[in-house]
């Protein structure tokens, strides 16, 4: 409390405690306004000290509010040998419509600080409701991380990797893991010619059958591969060229744009990461695309 609201908040106590008297006298008679000198420990809650009041009662006197009839007394009161708390008499005169009016503005004043007070308490629980959600949702965030954390598998130290153009798998560390891209969709014919193709012909149009967009995606990139190995990253063994670009990506799985290929390697990022396989397709741009391997 700033120190002008504890004098708005005095004052006003002296104000209603002059009216409580005035009510159980008759108009125009003066009145005994008493002050009990005590402790500060002893005040109740919302009574000013007595200093303070006095000074109050004084700054009234002189803004003519009220009239001081003859001078204000201490009195020192005990009982037997118990000494009580001394008094200090005020005797007034109420001015009128002086303290009327004043009486009335600062009820005003108090009405309006009464109001914002509340405005301010519920702004402060609804704030203090909001603080309470956002924790409650960060919490739960935190919570369906942990669970999606804990769903996820190990990830695998790749020590060895193969990618098998004929059956459209990837094998890692000799068959510890199989990474399947084979169609699901049933092998139809593919040709429609006079003369039947040859044996050898028809294995090769199987085999194109069952390769998906996502596997000839991963054949292409597999020429543009790189390991990363304690944080430094090199091109794999044999491999010539530094890159590949999204249309080339585009025209050799024969997707529909380059669109159609980003949601491709999105989806195969997605899967090296479901596998826990430490594998990344990364796009700097249109022109500069590569396959990253984390090795041990």
């Amino acid at each position: 409390m700033t120190p002008e609201e504890k004098y708005n908040k005095d004052f006003w106590y002296v104000l209603q405690k002059i009216k409580r008297i005035t009510l159980y006298r008759y108009q125009g008679e003066e009145i005994e306004y008493k002050i009990v000198i005590k402790p500060v420990q002893s005040l109740k809650e919302g009574e000013p000290e007595p200093e303070e009041e006095s000074n109050i009662i004084r700054q009234l006197i002189k803004q003519g509010v009220v009239k001081e009839i003859k001078p204000s007394r201490k009195v020192k009161a005990s009982v037997g040998e118990l000494h009580l708390n001394p008094f200090i008499f005020y005797y007034l005169k109420i001015i009128e419509p002086k303290f009327n009016k004043l009486y009335k503005e600062r009820e005003k004043n108090e009405i309006r600080a009464k109001e914002m007070r509340r405005q301010l308490e519920e702004l402060g629980k609804e704030r203090e409701g909001k603080e309470a959600l956002k924790k409650e949702a960060i919490e739960e965030i935190k919570v369906n991380q942990e669970t999606a954390d804990a769903k996820k598998p190990k990830q695998i130290k790749i020590k060895h990797i193969r990618l098998d153009g004929d059956d459209c798998f990837l094998e890692i560390n000799n068959g510890a893991k199989i990474i399947s891209f084979k169609s699901k969709k049933k092998i139809k014919k593919y040709w429609n010619l006079e003369e039947r193709p040859t044996k050898e012909e028809e294995e090769e149009l199987k085999r194109e059958a069952l390769k998906t967009k996502k596997f000839k995606i991963l054949t292409e990139l597999w020429r543009f591969r790189w390991e990363k190995v304690s944080e430094k990253i090199r091109k794999a063994a044999g491999v010539g060229s530094d890159y590949t670009t999204l249309q080339n990506l585009t025209r050799y799985s024969d997707c529909e744009s380059n669109e159609a290929t980003r949601k491709h390697i999105y989806r195969l990022n997605k899967i090296f990461e479901n596998e826990g396989v430490p594998i990344e397709i990364e796009i700097k741009n249109d022109k500069v695309i590569r396959l990253i391997i984390d090795k041990p």
